[in-house]
């Protein structure tokens, strides 16, 4: 395992919003608006919590290995009868889960992503699936072994995000985007052999899933 050497504590898109709470919080203190300060700095401490980045130890050094690109709980592993696609992987996320995205793959050109906009219904709703907020995103490793993956929001209190284009490539474990309380779906193929089962816990660039054949 190599520790990651890109430590921020904080997402970087988050840093400057958090500073100005911060900020803003101890500019209101001196003016003895001291509710309105506490309020303010709470506030700034949930966002930051919200965008924390924690230092991690991940394993890139592993040869046609997937790791979790998200942490959370495996909810359902279900095999496919799609040409592409042999496995679909449901991983679900909490408000007290991380919420930053990494790269699963070595060498991963992004084949396609794109964000919709919609509702944050929570997950017991008939209408969860259709109308929420989600991102999608296709990696393909060097080798043409390919994972798609859905992010789609629960009752979030932040938009989906991501931080990458079309046809750009990022190395395995590399900040992609953030979803907070999230349901994230990945589609691996047929080739793939898991290290992981249903009702596992797994950790953001951390846990191996599996490996491709």
């Amino acid at each position: 395992m190599t520790k990651n050497s890109k430590f921020n504590f904080i997402y970087k898109d988050a840093l400057e919003y958090v500073a100005y709470g911060l900020v803003s919080a101890f500019v209101l203190w001196l003016l003895d608006f001291e509710f309105l300060s506490l309020v303010v700095l709470a506030a700034t401490l949930v966002y930051a919590y919200i965008f924390r980045q924690p230092d991690i130890f991940f394993n890139y050094a592993k040869e046609k290995s997937v790791l979790a690109p998200v942490e959370g709980q495996i909810v359902a592993i279900t095999p496919l009868e799609d040409a592409l696609f042999g496995y679909e992987v449901k991983i679900e996320g909490t408000s007290k889960t991380e919420s930053i995205l990494r790269v699963p793959l070595q060498n991963a050109t992004v084949k396609e992503c794109s964000i919709t906009n919609g509702t944050r219904l929570s997950r017991k709703s008939k209408l969860f699936t259709l109308l929420n907020e989600y991102a999608t995103v296709m990696f393909q490793d060097k080798e043409g072994n390919s994972v798609f993956i859905n992010h789609r929001l629960k009752q979030s209190i932040v938009g989906v995000s991501l931080e990458v284009k079309e046809g750009s490539t990022r190395e395995q474990s590399d900040v992609y985007g953030v979803a907070f309380n999230a349901v994230t779906t990945l589609y691996l193929p047929h080739n793939f052999h898991f290290e992981v089962q249903s009702g596992d816990d797994v950790y953001c660039a951390q846990t191996i899933l599996g490996y491709f054949e």
